[in-house]
């Protein structure tokens, strides 16, 4: 898959370049603070929270990113560049990513719309290594254009993820995801709703990492409160371990979550001995997520951009539940 996932990213860059040298570029740079509660909710997801303690983090985020992209009535293409820098308060809490996506559009019909993209990623986190990886994937996507601003996308995905971050725990995970994308009629200046379902796939070289996933999101964007422009979105999502990971028995001498190294993270203390030393049964991690994202101009180019993001992790059978959140506070300024 890596080899097919390389060709159909570099055939689709190579194909937009001659396009690329016709168009301006637009993009943005952006500075801030961020400050998270539970950085092993956000950062460890696609893993389980299996012996990650809670980390509080504080950083200062430089952010920039530029962009190209056409479309008219034969299709279009996108091409962009983005990257990020957290420069964490504590020691070893630093993260980066940095992306590059390449896509091409071909109208099928008036109302029909199909679009190949390809992306490439390296994300890096200090705190938690074993969560970085370098990433390489493909997908298209099928979309339909309805009436009052209505319409429908139907996406596959194809991503290989190689985790080698932590030299002692290096692994790979090969993810399909299937998606189905609703956005409801609205005004064309008015606010708009959009309903999100997916389901991943995710085959890892480290059998515990094998999971299927469910999510559905519910989105309201494009409201305002004066000069104020927001969004809204509400997510849950549910991962299953077919092969969870085995455990050892809560110590007496480390609560869960209190970010002693000898805690067992999110495991309940009083939980069934036989799954602490090691239960066949399947695992199912919840997660239930709220997002909110103000945009305030500021002048010409320059604008403040407010997010906070929060919610509920569960893990069964294990019993175990975490709450987390995150706020960012950034100034951003964009060209043309």
């Amino acid at each position: 898959m890596n080899l097919k996932v390389i060709q159909a990213l570099l055939l689709i860059v190579c194909l937009q370049m001659p396009l690329v040298l016709q168009a301006k570029p637009s993009g943005w740079l952006s500075t801030g603070l961020t400050y998270t509660q539970d950085l092993a909710v956000q950062t460890t997801m696609m893993q389980g929270l299996m012996n990650n303690p809670r980390l509080s983090r504080s950083g200062i985020e430089t952010g920039a990113g530029i962009y190209w992209s056409r479309l008219n009535e034969q299709g279009g293409y996108s091409i962009g560049l983005q990257g990020l820098y957290d420069k964490g308060a504590s020691r070893d809490t630093d993260i980066s990513n940095l992306a590059l996506s390449a896509g091409r559009m071909w109208p099928v019909s008036t109302a029909w719309l199909f679009k190949a993209n390809g992306t490439a990623a390296r994300y890096r986190n200090d705190a938690f290594r074993r969560s970085g990886y370098n990433a390489m994937g493909i997908e298209s996507t099928l979309g339909y254009f309805g009436e009052k601003y209505s319409g429908l996308d139907f996406t596959l995905g194809l991503t290989r993820e190689d985790h080698d971050q932590d030299a002692s725990a290096e692994y790979q995970t090969h993810r399909s995801r299937i998606e189905l994308s609703y956005y409801l009629p609205h005004k064309k200046a008015g606010v708009s709703w959009a309903i999100q379902v997916s389901w991943e796939n995710n085959n890892a070289t480290n059998r515990a990492l094998d999971y299927s996933s469910r999510q559905l999101k519910v989105s309201l964007g494009d409201w305002a409160l004066g000069k104020t422009q927001g969004g809204l979105a509400l997510q849950w999502r549910q991962d299953r371990y077919s092969h969870p990971m085995m455990v050892r028995p809560a110590e007496p001498t480390g609560l869960p979550g209190s970010g002693s190294q000898n805690s067992t993270g999110p495991l309940n203390p009083g939980m069934n001995a036989t799954m602490a030393t090691g239960s066949r049964r399947d695992r199912e991690d919840t997660l239930y997520y709220l997002s909110l994202n103000f945009v305030r101009p500021l002048r010409p180019q320059w604008s403040l951009l407010l997010s906070t993001q929060g919610g509920i992790y569960q893990s069964e059978p294990m019993g175990s539940e975490r709450s987390f959140y995150d706020v960012t506070a950034a100034v951003r300024w964009e060209f043309e």
